[in-house]
């Protein structure tokens, strides 16, 4: 049935969205040399094991990858739904969803640069964190160019925000969370992690 197959396409593409940032960092890996990536060193070389106090190579890929992938498709996906608001509809329901988009990206943004500023995670300068959300942010544009010259449909859409909705799946799940579980200890700050989630999934889903 049709149901079936939505639902079938829906949860592909979420699958797809999850494991779509270790795809890219196994093609970086290929393409890079062995030794930028961090060859085995030798046996005289070993030192005892100190714990890390920024990122790997392979984990900083992976987070720009999910960060940057799941931020362009989003955004992509809002330039859809502006563009169509004005196409469809009239100046006043096209500025309300602009205002709408701008809300929910503020804490979807604010998310990305700490994530992309953490020394565990992206690692990346300040600056060169806010120049690379601003890149991925300009599929806003793309999406509304897209909708104007053909109607990708609502099929399309949901598929591509099923697709980003996994990428940030991912990164919640496996970069994120994991650090929270290991570093909060009280229950005090379980329960506030727990609030934190909540009102930043509700600002993002609003």
């Amino acid at each position: 049935s049709k149901e079936a197959g939505r639902s079938a396409w829906w949860g592909t593409m979420i699958l797809l969205g999850f494991i779509s940032a270790n795809i890219l960092e196994t093609l970086v890996q290929a393409a890079v040399s062995k030794t930028s990536m961090g060859s085995k060193p030798d046996e005289e070389d070993v030192k005892p094991e100190v714990a890390p106090t920024t990122a790997s190579l392979t984990t900083k890929v992976r987070v720009l990858c999910g960060i940057l992938l799941g931020d362009f498709m989003h955004n992509l996906v809002d330039g859809i739904f502006i563009g169509a608001a004005f196409v469809g509809c009239n100046e006043t329901v096209g500025w309300t969803i602009v205002a709408a988009t701008i809300y929910h990206e503020l804490a979807q943004e604010v998310s990305d640069y700490l994530v992309l500023t953490d020394p565990m995670q992206g690692n990346l300068k300040p600056f060169t964190a806010l120049g690379l959300n601003f890149i991925s942010g300009l599929s806003v544009v793309l999406g509304a160019i897209i909708v104007v010259g053909a109607d990708p449909g609502d099929n399309a859409n949901g598929r591509l925000l099923a697709f980003g909705g996994g990428v940030y799946v991912q990164i919640a799940a496996t970069e994120c969370f994991g650090r929270v579980n290991n570093t909060v200890k009280t229950m005090e700050m379980r329960v506030g992690t727990i609030l934190a989630f909540a009102f930043g999934a509700t600002a993002i889903g609003l």
